[in-house]
């Protein structure tokens, strides 16, 4: 029998450890490879792990002032690799991948961007269009309407609050207006007969006078309020609960000032609405290219309007960098947001 000296028998244990931590490290290594980029654009990343991807997965953009924006996530069952799309509007440095392995570790990979990307020609034009913010505005998205004259920032503003409407829910509002219009009644008959009879005051009929009673029923009204006010929020909520709608998704054909535009396009999709003006008399010209398209989504429930239905543009600039949602069906889709506009050409 041979013997092994005790240093050599430490010596062996502790590069089997060694080797172990070894395939530990390496089973959490993720991969992140860009193809080339456009600008203004959305892009593909490859990610890939060999201990496969699970859980929460977040891919997200660094700027050159270190300012990390997200651009994609997901929530995979298991799987070693994915194809991420990301739009990239020229301002970011690098990508940087977080998530979660097969076994429960930590993930995350980083990749440069590359500093030139592709541009189409009309990408300095589309880098100067505005945006505007959006006006609180109720009533249905309208058959048709004019764009006035002026710059991007004014055809944007007009176009959110002309076109670009939510299509609010008039039944729930009308239930929750007479739901907290009874209640108020209820509780100032309530409260006022209770008063009377010197129940509310904390005083008898032998109290002390008209002051206490003025006294005990603004007392007892405001806590009745406040219970009222509160059943008010809830019912609100319910009933947006049990009134869903449906994500938008609005276009405007070559949004040009002084054009009269008509709804050429209305579909009502699986997950979302679908809007499509163009101009009632199109101005003849020479220029191919003579506006953007402008466009909006809108999308408070979650993500519902898939990348598929933007395929059409060549290049895209946001008001606001969008998220891309991959579901356990495949289909990437803008993640859920109460409003975001952009410019596009097709």
């Amino acid at each position: 029998m041979i013997k092994i000296p005790l240093n050599a028998r430490a010596l062996f244990f502790i590069a089997i450890m060694l080797t172990g931590l070894g395939t530990l490290a390496r089973a959490q290594e993720a991969y992140l490879d860009i193809k080339p980029t456009r600008a203004y654009a959305f892009n593909t990343a490859l990610l890939s792990c060999a201990s496969g991807f699970s859980g929460d997965l977040r891919l997200y953009g660094v700027g050159i002032d270190d300012k990390r924006t997200l651009l994609y996530r997901s929530e995979p069952n298991l799987t070693r690799s994915i194809e991420a799309s990301f739009h990239d509007d020229g301002s970011m440095g690098r990508l940087e991948l977080e998530g979660v392995d097969g076994y429960g570790r930590k993930l995350y990979a980083s990749a440069d961007l590359p500093e030139r990307r592709i541009m189409d020609p009309s990408a300095s034009i589309l880098s100067r269009l505005a945006f505007s913010y959006r006006p609180v505005a109720f009533g249905s998205p309208p058959s048709e309407a004019n764009l006035e004259g002026g710059d991007a920032e004014m055809l944007a503003r007009q176009a959110n609050g002309r076109f670009f409407l939510p299509g609010r829910n008039w039944i729930a509002l009308g239930i929750l207006a007479a739901w907290s219009l009874s209640g108020i009644l209820l509780a100032a008959y309530s409260s006022r007969k209770k008063t009377g009879n010197g129940e509310a005051s904390g005083v008898d009929d032998k109290g002390s006078g008209k002051d206490d009673k003025d006294h005990g029923f603004r007392r007892h009204f405001n806590r009745r309020m406040a219970t009222l006010v509160g059943m008010a929020l809830m019912t609100a909520l319910a009933i947006s609960a049990c009134f869903p709608q449906k994500a938008d998704l609005f276009i405007i054909v070559d949004a040009l000032p002084g054009g009269n535009f008509s709804l050429a396009h209305r579909q009502p999709e699986s997950t979302y609405h679908s809007y499509v003006w163009r101009a009632a008399n199109p101005v003849a010209t020479n220029n191919p290219r003579l506006g953007f398209d402008y466009l909006a989504v809108r999308s408070p429930g979650g993500a519902a309007v898939p990348l598929s239905a933007l395929a059409a543009y060549t290049s895209l600039r946001f008001s606001q960098p969008p998220v891309v949602f991959a579901g356990n069906d495949g289909i990437e889709r803008l993640d859920g947001t109460p409003f975001l506009s952009a410019w596009g050409e097709r």
